[in-house]
């Protein structure tokens, strides 16, 4: 069920019966005059209280040093160096850091989609303009067809089924590094650290609907679902679902807005599912009174740990290609959780002491420019002659309930616009995509439910 919600399992569990994963953070002893094993973690982001005193110029300038001083720290290496560019402030500023300390001219590689809602190429070319020293290197994906081999290849790299379908482009643009190069760059951490994901404006929202009385949010519900929203339909979804979020608890808004489907999703499509876990996430989080806090150690906890890190490792070190994180560097994390909220996020701008350091690097329309995250048009790839031609690896399965697998593949081949007020494109297809590679996974190894 973790996988469902999330995309991966979370330490200590796996795929596999009786296999665990070391908790993240922790290290494991044997004892061998006792005969036994203990288990202790060295660090936690709640060992970190914000008690920064300086203003906010102050800790503009001095993220500024330790990001330049950590960048001028990994560049060294024997075999030369590289730079993930996709065109957002993390990877545009490692880069142009990068490109004021290097004493060679060196690669900066971008990854373009086809579909222009995620095509950052544009930015990543003015960044790449603005920089001498650096060699403006492309990927186009609509050369990428998706097919079984393929599905195959991610499964035999992660091991276990693995939902995040970012592991694509995270593939493709790693092979093609690696032809040139062994050392890369990347501005992995930086929205974890600095709070600059899209779902802490969504939180945002949600929170500012909880303020309304029931009443009043359920007759903007009513609404929702009366009026004919076909031409805004998605529109329409949007809020409603932020209609529905705001009556449940503080910590289970947290928890809808981290995972791929609702839980009411996961038990439909699992439903013997053991969601004990929301409770231990909640039991963590608790620890923290902010709920923008708690997401922030959610995401450095979960998303970071067991998604966005073992994504880019798994699929780099499949190329032979070393993936440097300097945002990640234990004297920026330090800092970060040091700083007052208000300093990463305020008022709804994301990300706000880091922009004020990219100011100094980055054109304005880079800074500005909304987050579309490194992900790819999942619906150009996993296209409905793809569900058709597989069909039966879906009608086969006895793992998930066959009634709900039908309906996300229903909802997959319908021309019909409004079958996206309950659930959008990309939950229809990244739900597909989780249960393709689960049932792909238990076929290769034999499983059943």
């Amino acid at each position: 069920t973790q996988y469902l919600g999330f995309g991966a399992p979370m330490s200590p569990f796996s795929f596999y019966d009786q296999v665990f994963e070391l908790s993240s953070r922790s290290v494991l002893t044997f004892h061998r005059k006792v005969n036994q094993l203990s288990l202790k973690q060295y660090w936690s982001p709640t060992d970190y209280r914000r008690n920064f005193t300086g203003s906010y110029l102050e800790a503009a300038t001095e993220l500024k040093r330790l990001i330049e001083i950590v960048i001028k720290d990994q560049l060294m290496s024997d075999v030369g160096y590289a730079t993930f560019l996709s065109g957002g402030i993390d990877s545009s500023l490692v880069t142009a850091i990068a490109a004021q300390y290097s004493k060679n001219q060196f690669n900066a590689y971008t990854v373009s989609f086809e579909d222009a809602g995620y095509d950052e190429l544009p930015y990543a070319r003015q960044v790449a303009a603005t920089l001498p020293s650096v060699n403006h290197q492309i990927y186009y994906s609509k050369d990428f067809e998706l097919d079984m081999d393929f599905v195959d290849l991610i499964l035999s790299h992660t091991g276990q089924p693995f939902g995040d379908h970012s592991a694509i482009p995270m593939y493709l643009i790693s092979k093609k590094v690696s032809q040139s190069e062994k050392v890369v760059l990347s501005g992995d951490g930086g929205d974890e650290l600095f709070f600059g994901y899209e779902s802490f404006t969504w939180m945002s929202y949600v929170r500012s609907l909880s303020c309304f009385p029931k009443f009043i949010r359920n007759q903007m519900l009513n609404l929702c679902n009366t009026v004919n929203f076909s031409s805004c339909s998605d529109l329409t979804r949007q809020v409603r679902k932020a209609i529905q979020y705001s009556g449940l608890s503080s910590d289970e808004q947290l928890i809808y807005l981290q995972t791929i489907l609702d839980l009411p999703d996961i038990q439909h499509l699992y439903p013997d599912a053991d969601i004990g876990w929301v409770s231990s996430i909640k039991a963590e989080l608790n620890s923290h009174a902010n709920m923008f806090e708690k997401q922030q150690l959610y995401k450095l906890n979960y998303s970071l740990t067991y998604d966005m890190l073992r994504k880019v490792d798994r699929m780099s070190m499949a190329n032979a290609l070393e993936v440097r994180t300097p945002l990640l560097d234990n004297r920026i994390v330090d800092f970060a959780l040091s700083l007052p909220l208000s300093f990463c996020f305020h008022k709804g701008q994301k990300k706000r002491v880091l922009k004020e350091v990219a100011k100094q690097y980055l054109p304005r329309e880079v800074i500005n420019h909304k987050k579309w995250g490194f992900s790819i048009p999942l619906h150009k790839k996993l296209t409905k002659s793809f569900i058709l031609d597989h069909m039966q690896l879906f009608k086969e399965q006895s793992i998930l309930s066959q009634s709900q697998v039908d309906k996300f593949i229903e909802l997959k081949l319908s021309d019909d616009p409004k079958k996206y007020t309950q659930y959008s494109q990309y939950t229809i297809d990244s739900a597909l995509w989780s249960c393709l590679l689960l049932f792909r996974w238990a076929e290769k190894e034999k499983v059943s439910s």
